[in-house]
């Protein structure tokens, strides 16, 4: 068996997905900005001291097109969802004619799972996640439900028969749990969440809004990080006792013989809306006066909880040291629902830093054997703490190169298979990620092994090419001047092989705002057209509350300001200082057209040097015209109307699911998304002989 022969020795990978993660809330980062952690995360800490965080790792700025890009391994340019979020009433997923990640695990023989949260489209077959390279599926399939009940927020129906329903679903069909509701539910009042702020983003889509029943009651063991990790842990140990029983030459009932694990386990914490088990809430009771963020603490301990368990389970399967397991954030905290990107500008949804810096970090102990604790490999990170703090050493390793959510697919395949992805076959040609397993083992001290990357200088050189000329319109010189060496220079044996990142460009044509990174320096376009939240958000520090002066902030419009109790976002238009916002009258007028900041220099994006810098402007802004000659149509923007149709019948079963009349999308700018799915297309090209032959004949 060819899949069995590829399969021999191959690693484990399991990938954990946190929603709305704020870059700020893990107990080990609030560390490594000099101060003592108010969070309590001791497995996450501990996994950032025996891991390899990464400190310039980027995600796109919301829920679906994180998710589409570390599938792909595609830019949203490139897939034609460059705005906002799949939404479920749309005819839009991700285009079935790519490959994904789980697709490029199944070639090589992997037994591959999803758990939790899809959130990449619905509305046929081929968008679902058993027909994207997942073997099972355990979760829920659209963007944003109730952690208990699972009952999906958006209404089906027409007039007073509009009704809620559940989403909660495996690859064999709905799941019959004692948690949903016995009937459907009317659509609820939508008040916001208790202690939040009286304003929150008018722009919100509608999967996104505040819209939430008050907090369920039901039993703890129906909150879905939960359930979420009970079904992680059970494919775990059943895979793995299926493993030992094949080794033994004995029957496996459990998982298929000989094959290593691909496990994608995108959880629903810490999205809104707020809610968590009493018990996580009161850890915090005496720490964090603020509701919001208190609940919002208790569910990153409930994340914290989940990876105790899966290690737990690693550990018990004696399978720790061929496993290579990731966490990351999708996006950024949002203001108002208790996450903070401290000390990063903006929030989830923007473009700004606090959009898209993430938490990400690797822990392989049998692939990256890191040095000892002891002094070695410590970092501190002076330049983004407030003057005379202090700065506390953390264990472990970093990895200070640019590192982007799309580079997931082709670095794990090459650090589990040591296979270019490319070479599975056309569904992965032309992906945007990039190979960068030599530069992290490079960064964790590991010596070098045979696994190939390109060289930095090849990388650039092809970029070039790629984008058309030399440098842009500044000129060869002018290219290396502005690439700096703060992300270019060399880590132990190994160049940071990714020298620049498109963030996005947004809307139809690329009209919207649009964000470049290259270098040390980031580019951003049209940003007062998002109209969203573009200041910092901190922790109130003190015990009596900080109070935010009129105009100071948002949500502070009466005479008296508005006061926000300890541990609370504290947010303002101005970098908050020693627990209060700077007293300016009103809210600064919208950033001008063009912004250019000097990221590792100034990480807060407070300094504009567009009007210094004319040559690094003309530069990038060469750059991002390159990338949008090779956007493809914005199905997202124009293919997104409610299906009224689809949306005035209940779903199919009584559960969100496919559409009752999966057709195309009839929108010209659809037609990506129209295309045969990759597999059917492989089928045809040769001779239909299927698609499995054509895998084995690759491999």
């Amino acid at each position: 068996d060819p899949l069995r022969a590829v399969s021999a020795g191959l690693l484990n990978v399991i990938f954990v997905l946190v929603d709305d993660w704020g870059s700020y809330d893990a107990g080990w980062r609030e560390e490594e900005l000099g101060r003592p952690s108010a969070l309590q995360t001791p497995h996450l800490n501990q996994l950032a001291a025996d891991g390899l965080r990464l400190q310039n790792y980027y995600v796109q700025p919301i829920c679906s097109p994180t998710r589409s890009a570390l599938l792909s391994a595609r830019y949203q340019i490139h897939t034609g969802l460059q705005d906002g979020i799949i939404q479920a009433h749309a005819r839009v997923c991700l285009p079935s004619a790519f490959g994904t990640i789980s697709d490029a695990f199944q070639a090589l023989g992997y037994s591959t799972h999803m758990v939790g949260k899809w959130h990449l489209g619905i509305y046929k077959d081929e968008c679902l996640p058993w027909h994207r390279g997942f073997d099972s599926f355990y979760g829920f399939l659209t963007g944003s439900e109730h952690h208990y009940t699972k009952v999906q927020r958006i209404a089906r129906g027409s007039g007073n028969r509009s009704q809620l329903f559940p989403d909660f679903r495996t690859h064999n069909g709905p799941l019959l749990s004692a948690c949903l509701p016995p009937t459907p539910s009317q659509p609820p009042p939508c008040p916001l969440p208790p202690g939040g702020p009286p304003s929150v983003p008018p722009a919100a889509p509608p999967e996104e809004r505040p819209c939430t029943m008050p907090a369920s009651e039901g039993d703890p063991q129906c909150y879905s990080t939960h359930m979420f990790t009970a079904e992680a842990v059970r494919i775990i140990s059943d895979h793995h006792v299926g493993r030992r029983r094949a080794t033994a030459g004995a029957p496996s009932t459990t998982a298929p013989p000989g094959r290593p694990l691909f496990l994608y386990l995108a959880l629903q914490a810490v999205h809104e809306p707020i809610e968590v088990p009493a018990r996580y809430e009161q850890i915090y009771s005496a720490s964090i006066a603020d509701r919001t963020r208190r609940v919002y603490a208790g569910m990153v301990s409930t994340v914290d909880e989940c990876l105790a368990n899966l290690t737990a389970a690693l550990g018990a399967a004696s399978a720790a040291d061929s496993t290579i397991t990731v966490v990351s954030s999708d996006n950024g905290g949002w203001n108002g629902y208790g996450g903070l990107n401290y000390p990063y500008r903006g929030h989830k949804t923007t473009l700004w830093e606090g959009g898209m810096r993430a938490l990400g970090l690797i822990y392989a102990p049998g692939l990256l054997p890191l040095p000892a604790h002891a002094g070695a490999g410590r970092r501190t990170w002076p330049d983004l703490n407030p003057p005379g703090s202090a700065t506390a050493p953390i264990a472990g390793m970093a990895f200070t190169g640019l590192f982007h959510v799309t580079d997931w697919m082709p670095t794990l395949i090459r650090a589990a298979a040591n296979v270019d992805v490319r070479s599975l076959g056309s569904q992965f040609h032309g992906i945007d990620g990039v190979d960068q397993w030599a530069a992290l083992r490079a960064a964790a001290g590991a010596a070098d092994d045979d696994r190939s990357r390109p060289a930095a200088g090849g990388v650039r050189a092809a970029a070039r090419r790629r984008l058309g000329g030399s440098a842009g319109r500044g000129g060869a010189d002018a290219w290396d001047d502005f690439l700096g060496t703060g992300t270019l220079r060399s880590h132990a044996s190994a160049a940071f092989p990714r020298d620049r990142i498109l963030h996005n460009i947004e809307g139809v044509a690329g009209t919207g705002a649009a964000a470049l990174r290259v270098g040390r320096f980031k580019l951003l376009l049209n940003m007062a057209r998002s109209g969203d939240f573009d200041g910092w958000c901190d922790a109130c520090p003190k015990p009596n509350g900080c109070v935010v002066p009129p105009g100071a902030g948002p949500g502070a419009t009466g005479p008296a300001g508005r006061l926000v109790e300890l541990g609370g976002q504290l947010c303002c238009w101005d970098p908050p200082l020693a627990g209060g916002c700077p007293n300016i009258s009103s809210q600064p007028p919208p950033p001008p057209p063009l912004l250019l900041f000097n990221i590792e220099a100034d990480p807060r994006e407070q300094v504009d040097l567009a009007p210094s810098l004319p040559g690094v402007v003309a530069a990038m802004l060469g750059v991002l015209d390159g990338y949008n000659r090779t956007s493809v149509p914005c199905c997202i923007c124009t293919g997104s109307a409610p299906d009224t149709a689809e949306m005035a019948r209940p779903p199919m079963g009584g559960f969100w699911f496919r559409f009752w009349a999966p057709g195309p999308n009839p929108d010209p700018a659809c037609a990506l998304m129209n295309q045969p799915p990759w597999r059917r297309s492989a089928v045809l090209e040769a001779g239909g002989g299927g698609a499995e032959l054509l895998v084995d004949e690759q491999l």
